[in-house]
């Protein structure tokens, strides 16, 4: 291969590495303050982590004006959860977290993810390679494709609120092949005592 060839496959790889999971609305310098709400609204799911995890979803979801959206949520998480935002790769206060206990969605509390799914994709946001699933109940994790930034992606988001996640991807460990970035102000996190 030419270096001329081998700079054009170098740069888009790199700018397809860049884009995987971000968007031009990122919110610089942000990180814990983005997750936290104003106040827990009664319909946030409370609970110790195993608790949490053997909750059942009936598939009820949670209707909110944006208007209610934003006296609950900080600026921050809104635009992230709520206007689909990104933050910066790396600076996310539950990239490295690795205790056990359940993440949870950052708006209405729903249980999604539990730490033994978690890994370390190096993309610089929280990977999963599989959400909560009980069987015969409704997935916690919906999925739309984004055509966002002339791409063409697969968007998560919660089945209980609608709030913005991440994306999916299919390049995750075993035994799914899939990888669900997810934004840390996107979550919360109940820890195992």
């Amino acid at each position: 291969m030419n270096r001329t060839a081998a700079l054009v496959v170098f740069s888009i790889s790199l700018l397809s590495g860049l884009l995987s999971c971000a968007d031009s609305g990122a919110v610089p310098g942000k990180k814990e303050e983005a997750m936290q709400q104003k106040e827990r609204p009664d319909f946030y799911i409370k609970g110790t982590p195993d608790q949490l995890e053997a909750y059942r979803f009936d598939g009820k979801t949670i209707q909110l004006s944006e208007d209610e959206w934003k006296r609950i949520l900080t600026p921050e998480a809104y635009h992230i959860l709520r206007e689909k935002g990104t933050e910066r790769a790396f600076t996310g206060s539950l990239n490295k977290e690795y205790s056990e206990g359940v993440f949870q969605c950052g708006a209405c509390g729903m249980p999604l993810f539990t730490s033994d799914s978690k890994f370390d994709s190096g993309s610089g946001w929280p990977s999963f390679f599989r959400p909560i699933v009980h069987e015969g109940e409704p997935a916690r994790v919906k999925e739309v494709v984004d055509h966002a930034f002339g791409m063409v992606r697969t968007e998560i988001l919660c089945a209980r609120c609608g709030s913005h996640l991440g994306h999916v991807f299919p390049d995750g460990p075993h035994p799914t092949g899939l990888r669900y970035c997810v934004n840390s102000a996107s979550l919360g996190f109940s820890k195992e005592k």
